[in-house]
């Protein structure tokens, strides 16, 4: 096991294939820490994210950056973001299992509007395929099929530029974007259970759609 360390943060991985098993903040794994601060949401009119945990993903987004400076493995920075966005996906499950998706979505965008405002004054990109696709997620979960559909296109958009950059071009195809992108009954679709019950139940509507995402998809693959 391999590890990095950026200020507060260290970054343990994979020394095989670069993938990152654990992020420490203090010594402490950031999925306890998120699950502390998240456990009592403050929803109000919508969830908030405490302060803390804005100042952990900046530590996170900061350690990546130096993490590519220093030339580790690009699959150690995809993957650290991967693990920071997923450390936060019980609390969208949870919002969403009691049915408020709309909350569980407001969820995933404070922290892609946190990712986008620390890329305005950094040069690193952070990986965001996992926000972008569970934010597509839970808005296909209300009904917004079409913008649902489109996060789930920037995160496959991500995938491409992401592998591009490790040297594997077509491997973004083994994603969940892709595979939910591509509107194939195949258990293996992230979202197939939504999928086959839109072909079940509104047959018409549902072959409409495919029909204008699989144009739209051209143009991205």
């Amino acid at each position: 096991m391999g590890t990095f360390s950026s200020g507060n943060i260290t970054i343990a991985f994979n020394d095989n294939d670069g993938k990152t098993e654990r992020i420490l903040a203090n010594g402490t794994d950031i999925r306890t820490i998120v699950f502390e601060l998240t456990s009592v949401p403050s929803i109000g009119r919508a969830p908030v994210l405490p302060d803390e945990l804005h100042q952990l993903a900046n530590q996170v987004f900061d350690a990546i950056e130096d993490l590519v400076r220093e030339g580790l493995n690009t699959f150690v920075a995809v993957t650290t973001a991967d693990r920071f966005f997923e450390s936060f996906g019980l609390l969208p499950r949870y919002l969403s299992s009691f049915g408020f998706q709309l909350a569980a979505s407001q969820t995933w965008g404070q922290l892609i509007q946190w990712t986008l405002a620390w890329e305005k004054s950094h040069s690193t990109q952070i990986h965001k395929g996992t926000p972008f696709f569970f934010l597509g997620m839970n808005l296909i979960f209300q009904g917004d099929i079409d913008t649902g559909f489109l996060f789930i296109y920037n995160a496959m958009e991500g995938d491409k530029a992401s592998y591009r950059a490790m040297g594997q071009a077509d491997r973004y195809k083994q994603a969940p974007a892709y595979r939910t992108a591509t509107i194939v009954d195949n258990p293996e679709n992230a979202l197939y259970e939504t999928v086959v019950g839109l072909a079940e139940n509104q047959p018409r509507f549902f072959s409409a759609i495919c029909d204008c995402h699989r144009n739209i998809l051209h143009t991205f693959v």
